[in-house]
């Protein structure tokens, strides 16, 4: 089956996902541009080894989107059996389906996921236009899939596949930590052995509500240590740090994926204090190590892996209900079972992501 995938950037998610599903067929991939215009240099995918890349000629617009007509070109100039397009936001992509449409080429939609809202009345009537000629709606969540059905997409053309970063290798190597690996990896990192570390992840932007996760820890007890990895303190978080004189937090730049391996080994718990996050793959990240998971309602990752038996949803903004969340995840009544931990977080690797996407174009196309 000979597979054109389009998407934004090349994300060391995406070129993980895309090494596995060009294991299985003649996949190539359209990247509208190298890299985003947010992300740290050292955030990038590995190379491409089982499918072919392409970065058509495009302006960029924004954070990592592009405008032009390269994609159109491309696929004017190469015949494909399913083409499957990440996203619609962008000018590129916009063309790139309307061209789909107007010549009568099967196109489908991938999405990481999104929460549901009510758009104005022309945006609504522009995502109509785009969406309701896709032959399948691939995406992460029911949320997203009731947003979908909103606009009109029959549920029986939309697919909830496993959204992942992470191998069931991964989670094979990573998921039983030892103790001597623990208090190997806390040394590494600088975490005093007999503290509970708490690891949180991400940009540090207003969205990611790491403010939020600093306030709380005014409440919580002096022996729980806090390390947030992304990049520099804001002069924000370092104020917040300074008022409330808090000497168990400490700010970690940006590390791959390969070095927040000891960050992950030395942790007792995951904390994502997200304001907003379609998705959230850190998330992953922290359960197939094994981790219990503290995060937001407004996280779609926590809202579909997280059950109170595997970690604690709190509400956005509240520093209170973060602090009560970590203290009780830490006491006798904290109730997380390590074995539900590790039942969802096998079900969301790469392999099953690619297997889900391979079973419904296979419906389609037939298995070659």
């Amino acid at each position: 089956m000979n597979v054109l995938f389009i998407t934004n950037i090349p994300s060391p998610y995406r070129v993980d996902f895309f090494n596995e599903l060009g294991k299985h067929c003649d996949l190539t991939v359209c990247f509208e541009r190298k890299t985003s215009a947010e992300r740290n240099i050292k955030w990038k995918g590995k190379n491409a080894s089982t499918f072919k890349e392409v970065f058509p000629k495009l302006t960029p617009v924004g954070i990592d989107k592009s405008k032009g007509n390269g994609i159109v070109t491309f696929i004017k100039n190469n015949r494909f059996d399913a083409i499957i397009i990440s996203g619609y936001s962008s000018p590129a992509v916009m063309s790139a389906i309307f061209y789909c449409k107007q010549h009568h080429i099967d196109y489908f939609l991938e999405y990481d996921g999104a929460f549901y809202k009510k758009d104005k009345f022309y945006l609504r009537w522009l995502k109509k236009i785009l969406l309701k000629k896709a032959k399948v709606h691939f995406t992460t969540c029911d949320e997203h899939k009731r947003y979908l059905c909103s606009l009109g997409i029959p549920e029986n053309r939309i697919i909830i596949y496993p959204f992942s970063s992470v191998f069931k290798s991964d989670i094979e190597k990573n998921f039983n930590v030892s103790e001597e690996e623990k208090i190997t990896a806390k040394k590494k990192i600088g975490a005093i052995q007999a503290n509970k570390t708490i690891l949180s992840i991400g940009q540090f932007i207003y969205r990611k509500g790491f403010d939020v996760l600093l306030k709380s820890f005014k409440d919580v007890p002096p022996d729980y240590e806090l390390f947030i990895v992304g990049g520099l303190p804001t002069s924000e978080y370092l104020k917040i740090v300074e008022s409330l004189n808090l000497k168990n937090v400490h700010f970690v730049d940006f590390k791959t994926k390969e070095e927040l391996v000891d960050y992950f080994r030395a942790a007792e718990l995951f904390v994502l204090p997200t304001r907003e996050d379609i998705w959230g793959l850190v998330v992953n990240e922290a359960m197939s190590f094994g981790l219990p998971v503290i995060t937001t309602n407004k996280c779609i990752a926590g809202l579909e892996l997280i059950n109170g038996k595997n970690g604690i949803i709190v509400e956005t903004n509240c520093p209170n209900a973060l602090s009560d969340a970590i203290t009780k995840i830490f006491s006798k009544s904290g109730g997380i079972d390590k074995e539900e931990i590790f039942k969802i977080i096998s079900n969301y690797t790469i392999e099953r992501m690619a297997e889900k996407h391979l079973e419904v174009l296979n419906g389609f196309y037939g298995k070659e």
